[in-house]
């Protein structure tokens, strides 16, 4: 029996990314674009709240339990790897420098956290 798809249930979201991940229960979609990080609810597109982090932002995860988001600065001052991790209950922001490294390309959170 073939399946089809309702009404509506297929959006697009416009724009240029440099990477997107969607909350661990589906409820919202995480995108970063430039330095603005924005949360979009995916049922609707509407955009539920953004921030103003570094210069370019990169790539991008969610920690496992959900309460985290960690995402790297693409164009760091100084040339050291840099990443920023925000607090999905509290929206605040830690800054974290990485001494001897160059820019970070990717950043995922391992199984323990």
């Amino acid at each position: 029996m073939p399946y089809v798809q309702p009404e509506g249930a297929i959006r697009t979201l416009s724009g240029t990314y440099a990477d997107a991940i969607f909350s661990n229960d589906g409820s919202k979609l995480f995108t970063v674009s430039g330095n603005t990080l924005s949360v979009i609810d995916p049922a609707t597109g509407a955009t539920i709240t953004s921030f103003t982090i570094g210069t370019q932002l990169g790539a991008i995860d969610i920690s496992l339990d959900g309460q985290y988001l960690a995402i790297v600065e693409e164009q760091p001052a100084g040339g050291a790897g840099i990443f920023y991790r925000v607090d999905l209950s509290t929206g605040s922001v830690s800054t974290f420098n990485l001494p001897g490294t160059s820019a970070l390309h990717d950043i995922g959170f391992l199984a323990n956290g």
